[in-house]
């Protein structure tokens, strides 16, 4: 892949998000079904389905990140890992879009990784608590 040819980050992005990306999900009734399928069933195919179709999310977000300084292959990678973990962590039966839910994972994990990467300088040196920073707002009827 080209990805590590080129230091500029956009770029990166844009040439990972062609090679990898499907169109964006916008079907809230078959992400469902996706969803359960790997609650219910541990539906490999399912979640992989779900890691593409929502891959555009990660690669939005990472982009926001470019001026941290850090490879953006590394950033893709972080945030492929949240989405991950919110495919794993998703509740389809509480009536959240999954693209809110993926949305603070894939944040948390680039967060983290921008804030503990050693190339940032300081990232490991000075930083807020995890849960000051990772705390979920929640609503006030929750």
């Amino acid at each position: 892949m080209e990805l590590c040819q080129s230091s500029d980050t956009t770029s990166t992005l844009s040439r990972y998000a062609r090679a990898t990306m499907a169109p964006r999900s916008l079907e809230v009734t078959s992400d469902e079904a996706l969803c359960q399928g790997w609650r219910d069933r541990h539906d490999i195919s399912a979640a992989r389905q779900l890691a593409d179709r929502y891959r555009w999310l990660v690669v939005e977000l990472a982009d926001s990140y470019r001026d941290s300084g850090l490879p953006a292959e590394d950033l893709a990678a972080e945030g492929s890992i949240g989405l991950m973990r919110a495919i794993c962590r998703f509740d389809p039966d509480r009536g959240l879009a999954f693209a809110t839910f993926g949305s603070w994972w894939v944040n948390a994990a680039l967060q983290h990784y921008v804030r503990t990467s050693d190339s940032v300088g300081i990232g490991s040196a000075v930083r807020a608590p995890r849960p000051m920073t990772f705390r979920a707002k929640r609503r006030p009827d929750a």
